[in-house]
């Protein structure tokens, strides 16, 4: 599974005393992110597939299922697709974690997202702008978590790699022109039986 961070600042509690609710953006659409391997771009209608098929997402604190926070199987996280990417709503639970979480992002202290996701096969798509190989996301396998973070390395506008797939990196580098660690693999290991 490969994961994104990004800093976000519409992530929200709200106000009074009683309210356990947190909003924000979880995926945003259309905004490159450089990878260092290659920048990637989710575009809007990816996550379709994703919420039409009813599967469980969960609302973790730092990518931790003990910070289990809401669950749309639970009925305690809504999320939505929107024109800029997936917005969420969630109840908080009134657990240990949850009430430290709706404390810091409700001063100001949390405002991080992050994301697990697979790409469905055929879900991407390797080309070249402005001279830069851009990895372009077009559906999801699946998005199994969305998680609020108080690390995230890059602001609104980037997202941080977390991890990659390594079939992603593989297409990359045939988009490069350069072998794969699997090709090279299998050349040395013909060179040595050869010997």
């Amino acid at each position: 599974m490969e994961t994104r961070s990004f800093q976000l600042a519409d992530l929200r509690a709200d106000d009074g005393d009683d309210s356990r609710r947190v909003r924000g953006t979880a995926i945003v659409y259309g905004q490159d992110a450089d990878l260092k391997v290659f920048r990637e771009r989710i575009q809007p209608g990816a996550l379709r597939s994703v919420l039409a098929s009813g599967r469980n997402m969960r609302l973790l604190f730092e990518h931790d299922r003990r910070g289990l926070l809401a669950s749309t199987e639970a009925g305690s996280l809504r999320v939505f697709d929107t024109p800029a990417g997936l917005t969420f709503e969630a109840r908080i639970a009134a657990t240990t974690t949850g009430n430290d979480v709706l404390t810091l992002v409700r001063g100001g202290e949390l405002r991080g997202m992050s994301f697990g996701f697979n790409v469905a096969r055929g879900g991407q798509a390797f080309t070249r702008e402005a001279g830069k190989l851009l990895r372009t996301i077009t559906e999801f396998a699946e998005v199994p978590e969305i998680t609020i973070t108080s690390a995230p390395a890059y602001d609104t506008t980037n997202v941080a790699q977390r991890s990659i797939d390594p079939q992603a990196i593989a297409e990359a580098e045939r988009m490069l022109g350069r072998p794969s660690l699997q090709d090279r693999r299998r050349q040395l290991r013909a060179a040595q039986a050869a010997a």
